[in-house]
């Protein structure tokens, strides 16, 4: 018996300017402003949606270059303006998603 596997669509992330980031939210003790400061250093003007009972959130970055330098610097690293306590950020690039509400 033969199986036919569908082709899997994957974006590609080198056009993606969208991000989840986890532990990077109030749940995580990162409070709204510092998760803001923090990306705001690569671009101002990004948005974000954070939900509270959450251990990640969504940065929308004006272009795809500053998400891809955001990237870089941050996923799998621990930001030196957090804790000790504190978790690394794992970063993934998203096509889109049901970010609930977008705080800027």
């Amino acid at each position: 018996m033969l199986l036919e596997i569908a082709e899997l669509l994957v974006p590609d992330i080198s056009l993606l300017r969208n991000i989840i980031c986890a532990n990077s939210s109030p749940l995580c003790g990162l409070p709204y402003d510092e998760l803001e400061r923090m990306f705001s250093q690569f671009g101002e003007n990004c948005d974000f949606a954070v939900q509270s009972q959450r251990s990640y959130s969504f940065v929308i970055f004006q272009t795809v270059a500053i998400a891809h330098l955001a990237y870089q610097e941050l996923h799998g690293q621990i930001p030196s303006e957090l804790n000790s306590n504190a978790l690394p950020f794992y970063i993934a690039f998203v096509e889109s998603g049901n970010y609930c509400c977008i705080l800027s």
